[in-house]
């Protein structure tokens, strides 16, 4: 029960009330929605209308009016309710904090979002680690789907705040493309490291009586990866640089606007796609393919009890390969799409001219 509320309440706190996007403040077609990132605000324009009846009923519309006002209240979720209007003694509390604790900078609202959902990644993929291990586990497709459905339910609660990079490849590839400025681009994979520590600590907190009794290098990598015996540093490498420009290329056709996806499937498709690679290719040195899922938990294990040996490794030849190689791979991946497959789709616009 304790957990329960404050794993609901963490959520509201740290998520829900920054919930201020497009779809939120733009509830309906004839609104348009700009963003000014240097004061962080939400300009939102109304066009006028003049339709007097709704498309979907008899309803008659007033200009100024709102339509289906007066139409029974629907639930828009398992933890909605469904009856009378909130009065002083049934207030919806959450809408009522959320003007009071919502973030007013949208740069702030990204970041908080993106070290959360990053840790949220990290402690269900580094548990995932864990169970295996513990359990001397040889099922290597079990990591595989812990991996993928942490990362589907991460990108689902902050895709509509930040867009749920969660990766500093991922990063690098919008501020390529001229989305993103380049100060958002290094807070969001500050953030994203901060979570991947977060994360793993959470872990260690879930399993505190087994790494109190051992924090051999034998179990390091239940947290950050590390090569088999057979892969040498130049094999790494191109390991890392496949690996993540093969999600880095899907992850461009998923998200293109031009494949019509719809939103609320990315997610699902996003952790899937994860899946399919720790699946194929994750045998060689744990599949990082992101700067801050190796970085973030190796930072974390040398602070708690591992030491050095966790960057020295391989004679400290090992540990800037998941790090650099995913934003190298990431790149390649990314503009790969675009070049060959992004920009090759017609538009509508284009097959209307």
């Amino acid at each position: 029960m304790v957990g329960g509320v404050c794993g609901a309440w963490l959520y509201q706190f740290f998520i829900g009330f920054h919930l201020v996007n497009a779809e939120t403040v733009a509830s309906s077609p004839l609104q348009s929605v700009t963003s000014d990132e240097a004061s962080g605000k939400i300009h939102c324009t109304v066009q006028s209308t003049t339709v007097e009846h709704s498309p979907i009923s008899d309803e008659k519309i007033v200009p100024g009016s709102v339509p289906g006002k007066n139409r029974p209240k629907r639930a828009n979720g398992i933890l909605d309710a469904v009856g009378e209007s909130p009065t002083k003694d049934t207030s919806d509390y959450v809408e009522y904090l959320r003007p009071r604790f919502q973030l007013k900078n949208d740069l702030y609202r990204c970041v908080l979002c993106e070290f959360f959902c990053t840790a949220l990644l990290l402690f269900g993929g580094t548990a995932t680690n864990a169970r295996h291990t513990l359990m001397n586990s040889n099922r290597w497709i079990d990591i595989s789907f812990g991996w993928g459905f942490s990362l589907f339910y991460a990108v689902l609660v902050g895709f509509k705040i930040s867009g749920s990079h969660l990766n500093p490849a991922v990063s690098l590839n919008v501020y390529t493309a001229g989305k993103i400025s380049f100060m958002r681009f290094l807070l969001y994979s500050i953030a994203q490291i901060l979570g991947g520590y977060f994360g793993s600590l959470l872990t260690f907190l879930m399993y505190i009586d087994y790494f109190l009794d051992d924090r051999s290098m034998a179990n390091a990598g239940i947290f950050s990866t590390y090569p088999r015996a057979y892969l040498s540093v130049i094999g790494g490498v191109v390991d890392q640089v496949i690996g993540t420009a093969f999600l880095c290329f899907i992850l461009g056709g998923i998200t293109d606007p031009h494949n019509w996806i719809p939103s609320y499937l990315q997610p699902l498709l996003i952790g899937i796609l994860v899946l399919l690679i720790g699946t194929a290719i994750g045998i060689n040195s744990g599949y990082a393919i992101n700067p801050a899922r190796d970085l973030g938990p190796r930072l974390f294990t040398l602070s708690a009890g591992w030491g050095a040996e966790t960057f020295t490794y391989r004679g400290g030849m090992w540990f800037w390969v998941p790090v650099v190689c995913p934003l190298i791979g990431g790149l390649l991946g990314a503009w790969m799409y675009t070049v060959f497959i992004g920009l090759q789709i017609h538009s509508k616009r284009h097959e209307n001219s």
